[in-house]
């Protein structure tokens, strides 16, 4: 997009000027400037100051009342690796450029033109790079190579062999290593079409546990590899309690590994259809997880795009309820462009938004629809729109109302089936938005809807109870 267009897109995802600020500002070098336009961090070339702090302000206060409590950090950088620093002499297409001080700070490599000046000369981004000894007996040095071959690969030397052995310690990360120099994979937990996903264990700390997604990089075409990139660098820049966290990613010859937070007790599909349906009363604590966890993405500039309980992991308390939920698989997620809507027809069937049928442009209502959907499954326990045919499943999307004049659906409040009604809303510019959502009476006052427990039967829990009994 053109400078105007993004100055605006920053303007409208406020939240996300923290993670440029944090990870970009210059304070991250631990370094100070005498020239003033050299404070300026990129949300205060976007917008003033004044305008920032009351845009982050203001959606900070939406997320004061979220349950659990929490404190966001943004802009953390995750590291192993201890800092270096010395003289390196870089050089490409064999042309030797003059020594440099360079600093290690993963997974950055910055250098300066002299060791005492305060501003950094450049910045060398490590993520995707793949660090090598040079060839060359002659020579005691090593060698960068970006993943993309549109890169020239650069080579760095130094004077002594105790420097060598130093940077190259330091920079195994990047190196055609193996994962158990940093963890220790345990059972498999899960499968996905090109991935594996196997629980882990920090090797420095065997109590912190990890999932731990195992990619075969030589299976996957080329929309694969786009997906995985597209999720990585979307879950980089969240953090949030109902996200789920990446740690890091370690990307070998032949191998992805990508680290994530571990999430022990399932996923909310597998919850609802053992409980045939959720009470009003826990539903109201899911949805509006959900609604804090999704205008936190959205805010951020995200659309998740592929909303459904599958994706949605959950922690119990001692009673067997939800405590906490986890978003998870940003493989559709896109960035939120008003100035170029999204056609991009993708997702699951059952939770696709009208919109996204007519492939005339979308934006982030269409996850808005998906949780009207998750909304309704979590009440009835079976979806709104449901065929064992694909095609049907669009039409009753695109032409039907959710059907709601059932016995079961008589027994839940008013106030339940209005929020419902107005999330599956089919024109976008009528539904419902997650702020006004999250005022609604059935999210804000959930004690009310204890009265509604039990009056609906569970046949499952039924069946499940006679059974013992016998």
């Amino acid at each position: 997009m053109k400078f105007d267009e993004f100055k605006d897109w920053i303007n409208q995802h406020p939240m996300l000027l923290k993670v440029f600020d944090d990870t970009f500002h210059q304070d991250l070098w631990n370094t100070t400037y005498s020239d003033s336009k050299l404070h300026h961090s990129p949300s205060e070339l976007c917008t003033s100051a004044a305008m920032r702090e009351s845009h982050i302000s203001e959606r900070m206060s939406t997320y004061k009342d979220e349950e659990p409590e929490c404190k966001f950090k943004f802009g953390k950088i995750h590291t192993r690796i201890p800092e270096a620093t010395g003289f390196l002499s870089s050089q490409v297409k064999k042309k030797s450029i003059q020594a440099k001080y360079y600093e290690l700070k993963c997974p950055f490599l910055i250098y300066y033109s002299k060791k005492e000046h305060k501003l950094c000369k450049g910045v060398i981004y490590l993520d995707g790079c793949k660090v090598e000894p040079l060839n060359d007996k002659k020579k005691l040095g090593f060698s960068i190579t970006h993943q993309s071959p549109s890169y020239i690969p650069q080579c760095f030397t130094c004077q002594e062999k105790a420097d060598f052995d130093q940077w190259m310690d330091h920079l195994k990360h990047f190196q055609n290593s193996s994962i158990n120099q940093f963890y220790k994979i345990n059972e498999k937990i899960g499968t996905g079409q090109f991935s594996t996903v196997f629980r882990g264990a920090d090797l420095k700390d065997p109590a912190k546990e990890y999932a731990i997604k195992v990619i075969d990089k030589e299976k996957l075409r080329p929309s694969e590899k786009q997906s995985i990139l597209s999720e990585t660098s979307v879950m980089k820049v969240l953090d949030h309690p109902s996200t789920i966290k990446l740690i890091e990613t370690i990307e070998l010859q032949h191998k992805l590994y990508i680290v994530m937070e571990l999430v022990k007790d399932g996923d909310l599909f597998d919850y609802i259809l053992a409980k045939d349906f959720v009470e009003e009363y826990e539903s109201s604590f899911i949805m509006k997880q959900l609604l804090h966890s999704l205008n936190y993405i959205h805010s951020m500039g995200i659309i998740h795009r592929d909303l459904k309980p599958e994706n949605i992991m959950i922690s119990l308390n001692e009673n067997k309820t939800i405590k906490q939920i986890k978003l998870i698989d940003f493989g559709f997620a896109t960035w939120n462009c008003s100035t170029k809507p999204t056609k991009e027809a993708c997702g699951t069937p059952n939770y696709l938004a009208p919109e996204v049928l007519k492939e005339c442009g979308y934006d982030k209502k269409v996850d808005v629809f998906s949780l009207g959907v998750i909304m309704y499954f979590l009440l009835r326990g079976y979806l709104p729109f449901d065929d064992p045919n694909q095609g049907e499943i669009l039409k009753k999307t695109y032409r039907s109302e959710p059907p709601m004049t059932d016995a079961h659906w008589a027994n839940i409040s008013e106030e339940g089936k209005d929020l419902v009604k107005k999330l599956l809303e089919k024109d976008p510019k009528n539904r419902i938005d997650i702020e006004d959502a999250l005022k609604h009476p059935w999210i804000q006052n959930r004690e009310a809807l204890k009265k509604y427990e039990g009056v609906n039967p569970k046949p499952l829990e039924q069946a499940a109870q006679n059974g013992e009994a016998n």
